[in-house]
């Protein structure tokens, strides 16, 4: 560190040799608040420099500096013609009387005690200045030799100058006097904290000394040992409350504790304290020292662990019950998993004898479904040969008949008449059953051909095609708005026009006919229905609707033949979905159908029948 000059308006000029950057800036802080100039050095070397070149009204300089120390520093300026009459204040913590004497030897003018606080600073160093000319007027110089410590010194100072010292020091004394009562009072609370934290914690606090007396214990463990007060263990041993075995080893840990210094730490061991129950405890103990280090006893803190110890003893047991229970768990889950393994094995050959069925299974349904898929066109075949060959017999019935009748009426009898109406409605009834039939096995083989399609669309066309069955009807059509799906437009316009046929045929009687076509949801499932007010079945046949030439009314009642629903089943089962039949003989009836196909349907009350 340099020499630096620091101006604080127009002040005395005040030199500060201080190796210690802190302590220096600390100084220049509190000199330059009270108005002084402040030139600072950081060794005695530097500052005699300093001083040389640009007289200060002050010196103040540390003791211990490189270079040069504060004696040497003092000394040089003392000496110097131009600077003897500058005086030199010494920072020094006076924990010696030596540093007094050097401090006279040298010619110092005052000690500055370390620490020092800034209004003590300030009263010296105005005290020193404004006494620097009484000491100009009063020059008298004294020579002493003086023996202290076994050391000889020689003390040249000033009169003043030694009653600066004087002043300096008393006043440092009385400062450290009061440092020390201080001090005192602060021990004296911290040992009455101490007392009071020992007194107040469950565990047992001990101080003993080398000898293993008791110097100091809290009340916890004078209770265990039955006392009325702490202080009446003070001089006692372990002997004089616990068994003798348990004393002597407690002598002997507690002298290898002062011997090696170690501390012994969470020993855990049985007590028993005369007159008591014995308990457990873990104690930690080490060495006490005083200030220069010297081992004056041992102190130690033992905690009662009684009901842990207890609780670990329990636990024990039960960790010792535990693994016979699970070794005993354990020998019964291997007899288990043994027959576990047993039942795997069976029911693993279970399994393969069950595939092996399913695969002979599987393997004798394809060889019957390819011999049901031939008997089946070997029969869609025969039908259709079969009615195709019945037409021509049907034909010459026919034309017999009529030929009978036209040219041989006047030999014919009446009966005989009704005989070939018979057989003449006989024979037309008979062609529309083939007819029928034809169109059942064509429907059979063909194969459905999907596409968008406006279901409403296909009932109107249908309803077109039925304008010659609905003259002079008057019927209420009530045609909901259907969705448009993915199906057959051709079959699903025959299917429509059967449904609808059916139901203008079976409400021919009602004086006031509805129709009804819509759409609802049923059980999260669209299903399209037709509804009509016709004369209805029983329910109970409803099962019996949708076979082959089943009738529910007779030909004299309606006439038909019994294939129509027939047809409707096999084209809903071609788009895979379902139809069914609700009704009620005389109050009409509803069919029902789905297509496997997700349609939108409007959330209208009107959908709800």
């Amino acid at each position: 560190m340099n020499e630096r000059r620091t101006d604080s308006g127009n002040g005395v000029e005040i030199l500060i040799a201080e190796d210690s950057a802190t302590q220096a800036e600390q100084l220049r802080h509190h000199l330059s608040a009270m108005g002084y100039s402040v030139t600072m050095a950081s060794d005695g070397k530097r500052a005699l420099a300093a001083a040389l070149a640009n007289r200060p009204a002050m010196v103040i300089t540390d003791i211990l500096m490189p270079e040069m120390d504060g004696y040497t520093l003092c000394r040089e300026i003392k000496s110097s013609k131009t600077l003897k009459d500058v005086p030199v204040v010494l920072l020094t913590s006076l924990s010696r009387p030596q540093d007094i004497l050097k401090g006279l030897e040298c010619g110092a003018d005052s000690f500055i005690r370390k620490p020092y606080d800034d209004k003590y600073l300030a009263l010296r160093v105005e005290y020193i200045l404004a006494n620097q000319e009484l000491r100009k007027t009063e020059r008298l110089q004294l020579g002493v030799r003086l023996q202290f410590g076994g050391q000889a010194h020689f003390i040249t100072a000033e009169k003043q100058q030694i009653l600066d010292l004087l002043i300096s020091t008393y006043e440092g004394a009385v400062q450290i006097n009061e440092e020390l009562e201080r001090k005192q009072r602060e021990l004296a609370q911290e040992r009455d904290l101490l007392h009071t934290l020992m007194d107040n914690v469950p565990d047992l606090i001990y101080f003993k000394d080398t000898a293993g007396r008791f110097t100091t214990i809290n009340r916890a463990l004078a209770g265990a040992l039955g006392l009325s007060k702490p202080e009446d263990a003070l001089g006692e041993t372990d002997f004089d409350h616990f068994a003798e075995p348990y004393a002597r080893q407690t002598l002997a840990d507690e002298q290898e504790i002062l011997r090696t210094g170690r501390p012994l730490v969470g020993k855990i061991e049985q007590v028993f304290v005369r007159n008591q129950l014995p308990v457990w405890i873990s104690s930690t103990k080490m060495v006490v020292r005083d200030l220069d280090q010297t081992i004056i006893g041992t102190f130690g803190v033992s905690r009662d662990i009684t009901e842990s110890k207890h609780a670990e003893q329990e636990l024990r047991l039960a960790k010792e019950t535990l693994e016979d229970r699970v070794i005993e768990r354990t020998s019964e889950l291997a007899q288990v998993n043994q027959r576990l393994q047993i039942e795997l094995a069976e029911r693993k050959r279970a399994e393969e004898q069950v595939k092996r069925l399913n695969e002979d299974l599987e393997r004798r349904v394809d060889e019957r479904t390819v011999q049901l898929a031939a008997a089946n066109k070997e029969l869609e075949a025969f039908s259709y040969s079969v009615s195709h060959d019945l037409r021509a017999p049907l034909r010459h019935i026919s034309g017999f008949t009529q030929a009978l009748a036209s040219k041989h009426s006047s030999e014919l009898r009446p009966e005989a008449h009704e005989l070939l109406k018979l057989i003449q409605e006989s024979s037309q009834k008979m062609g529309l059953m083939i007819d029928d039939l034809l169109n059942l096995a064509r429907l059979d083989r063909r194969e459905a051909v999907s596409k968008m399609t406006s279901l409403n669309s296909i009932v109107e066309n249908v309803l077109k095609d039925l304008e010659l069955e609905l003259a002079g009807r008057k019927i209420d059509w009530r045609i909901d708005s259907l969705p448009a799906v993915n199906c057959d437009p051709g079959l699903m316009r025959q299917a429509f026009a059967n449904l609808l046929s059916n139901a203008v045929k079976y409400t021919r009687n009602q004086e006031h006919t509805v129709i009804e076509v819509g759409q609802m949801m049923i059980n999260g499932e669209a299903v399209i229905y037709v509804r009509d007010n016709g004369a209805g079945f029983d329910s109970k046949h409803a099962d019996k609707l949708f076979g082959v030439f089943q009738r529910l009314h007779t030909a004299e009642e309606f006439e038909g033949t019994g294939v129509g629903l027939t047809t409707v089943q096999r084209i809903i089962h071609k788009h895979g979905g379902r139809v069914w039949a609700e009704a009620e003989r005389d109050k009409g009836a509803t069919f029902y159908f789905t297509l496997n196909e997700k349609v939108n349907v409007r959330e209208t009350a009107s959908l709800v029948p």
